[in-house]
């Protein structure tokens, strides 16, 4: 009885030694960091959200590591980089590094705000999203209409543009998780118009169209 529970006692310290944080094994030499991730998201399944702008400036690396945390992996890999990391579930966010960060400065880390955009028909939206009243570069959505933004107060507001839409200013209010609903815009160019010989728009009508008042219908009776 007592060899049975020793048995069940370290299989289940095995499983939750085996469940406890996601191990990588990394060979690369004077890689990108985008090819760094791909192979990490190809060993742990973990997916990387980030704006195709924010490697600029950033160094290639040599990395050796076998069997060590996704954690310590990410450490390393982004150790004298412009970049940090942020993880969620099974998402990790890479932001930019504050500048003052950068230079040492004790501040306390950044916010990351997690948003999707999508459009009255519950579409994703291709948008640009700015933190008002800053000089940071904007960040874009992906093709599902989700972004990641780097705040530095959660009282801030993002300013939400795209091609379709009116100008957006969302306030974030301590908000981290937002889905942001916008309507599309009807364009001059697709206002319905009645022909004689049935219903276009103005973008896809090439004849003239003549405007009819009323008086001139009742004297055609």
């Amino acid at each position: 009885m007592k060899l049975t529970a020793i048995i069940i006692l370290s299989a289940c310290l095995a499983a939750g030694t085996n469940g406890y944080g996601q191990k990588v094994t990394l060979s690369e030499k004077n890689a990108s960091l985008e090819k760094i991730f791909k192979e990490i998201k190809k060993q742990t399944g973990y997916v990387f959200f980030y704006d195709v702008n924010i490697f600029e400036g950033a160094k290639r690396v040599t990395i050796q590591v076998k069997d060590i945390a996704i954690e310590q992996a990410l450490n390393e890999i982004l150790q004298g980089q412009p970049l940090d990391y942020s993880i969620e579930n099974k998402t990790i966010a890479i932001v930019k590094k504050d500048p003052s960060i950068i230079r040492g400065a004790s501040l306390p880390p950044p916010t990351i705000v997690r948003g999707r955009i999508i459009n009255d028909a519950g579409e994703p939206v291709l948008a640009t999203v700015t933190l008002k009243g800053t000089g940071k570069a904007p960040t874009s959505t992906n093709d599902n209409g989700e972004f990641v933004i780097q705040v530095g107060d959660l009282q801030d507001s993002l300013i939400i543009s795209a091609i379709g839409i009116d100008l957006l200013e969302i306030q974030l209010n301590g908000r981290t998780e937002l889905t942001i609903n916008v309507k599309t815009k009807v364009s001059v160019l697709d206002e319905v118009h009645i022909m004689a010989y049935g219903t276009t728009t103005t973008r896809l009508s090439t004849s003239s169209i003549s405007k009819i008042k009323g008086e001139d219908i009742g004297n055609n009776r």
